[in-house]
Parts: C-alpha cells; sequence; structure tokens
C-alpha cells in the first residue's frame, strides 16, 4: 500500500505489507514484482496483517479502548 494517510497504523513495512511511496513508479513496480514472485512473502504478510487487525482492531477492542477512555 502506499505510505501515505494513516495506512502505517497498520501495516508495518517488510514485516505486514509493504509500503511504497506512491510518487515514484518504479518503487511500485519493484514491490509488486517481489510480492508476485514470492509466494512466501504474501502467506506471511496475510497471516501478520490478519492477526494484527483481529487484535487491533477488532469489535471487542475497539469497545475495550472506547472504555478506557471513559
Amino acid at each position: 500500500t502506499s505510505n501515505v494517510g494513516g495506512i502505517s497504523e497498520v501495516v508495518e513495512d517488510d514485516y505486514n505489507g509493504i509500503l511504497f511511496d506512491v510518487n515514484n513508479q518504479r518503487d511500485i513496480i519493484h514491490k509488486v514484482n517481489l510480492l508476485i514472485e514470492n509466494v512466501t512473502i504474501r502467506t506471511d504478510f496475510g497471516k501478520r496483517i490478519q492477526e494484527k487487525v483481529i487484535k487491533g482492531f477488532s469489535l471487542e477492542s475497539m469497545v475495550e479502548g472506547t472504555e478506557e477512555i471513559y
């Protein structure tokens, strides 16, 4: 995904996804090709991002976070 906005709160570059510079066409091409060519990286990133989303953005965790604020 591109490295703009709040996406970096979810995607950690080279851990659970790949961030690219939206204005750098070569960077985008290189990173897309890396994903196309490497099943292991895609699988690992998929598992890691799913864990992060479930842990940090599930209904339960969002309710818990809201309760802590109040």
